[in-house]
């Protein structure tokens, strides 16, 4: 079994605990709840889960990856977004 690179993706490694059901969940700068990246996956040593031992892909990256040139700027989402 072996591993295929679909896309060359840059992922930040953080020792924040992440646990099984967090990926796809937002990762947010303490002092300012500013979202930073996307929890993509946590590490295993010897079987065990390293909970803080984990990765996210930063939204520069996803921006990049969905085509969108910068970060949108929530005081133009409209009236419907919800702040975080």
């Amino acid at each position: 079994m072996g591993y295929r690179m679909l896309f060359s993706i840059n992922h930040w490694g953080i020792n924040a605990p992440i646990w099984p059901g967090n990926s796809g969940g937002g990762v947010f700068l303490k002092d300012s709840h500013e979202l930073i990246g996307i929890v993509v996956w946590v590490r295993t040593c010897r079987g065990q889960l390293a909970s803080t031992m984990g990765g996210i892909v930063p939204l520069d990256e996803i921006y990049e990856f969905l085509g969108i040139n910068e970060s949108p700027d929530p005081a133009e989402a409209g009236s419907g977004s919800k702040s975080l």
